[in-house]
């Protein structure tokens, strides 16, 4: 179970069972944190998760990661270098993302979290865009950062002259 808008594991949950699992929505409920909703998602068996870099819509790496082991589970690599299987999937998941929601912003950092479930098929399990860590302790991260810099110039340029056009 976990909270939305919380970063870094904060309002994390591992209910082993049902029971569990209602013990902390109730515990939740009763929180002095408001939250108006919980997401419920199961925890997979192999624990990695690989992290796809996208910029303008277009997956470019997959970023450094700290991944926790479950207790009663495993963190192996789900995809290996150059991951061409896994920057394919991603590609699927934001090209479905804008069917689904046309009017999300995706051109600048945008991140997809991907898992694999134990028949090794590939899942969306977060999609990141603001906030999103982009680690990757290579050049690639000085590209990502010099294209931020650039786009957020840009639409902050942009929506300064309409406003002052706007009020002329």
């Amino acid at each position: 179970m976990k909270a939305p808008f919380t970063t870094n594991s904060d309002y994390v949950r591992f209910c082993k069972s049902l029971d569990a699992l209602v013990k902390c929505l109730i515990k939740s409920s009763m929180d002095n944190r408001k939250f108006s909703y919980v997401i419920i998602q199961p925890c997979l068996y192999n624990r990695r998760e690989m992290k796809v870099v996208c910029l303008n819509r277009k997956p470019i790496y997959v970023s450094k990661s700290a991944n926790k082991k479950s207790s009663d589970g495993v963190n192996h690599s789900i995809s290996d270098s150059p991951h061409q299987s896994l920057m394919e999937f991603a590609q699927k998941a934001v090209d479905c993302y804008l069917k689904y929601c046309p009017h999300a912003i995706v051109d600048g950092l945008f991140r997809v979290d991907i898992m694999q479930m134990t028949n090794k098929c590939y899942v969306v399990n977060e999609l990141e865009s603001l906030e999103a860590a982009y680690y990757s302790g290579s050049c690639e991260e000085a590209l990502v950062h010099s294209c931020l810099e650039s786009y957020w110039f840009k639409i902050i340029t942009k929506l300064c002259s309409e406003h002052v056009l706007k009020n002329r």
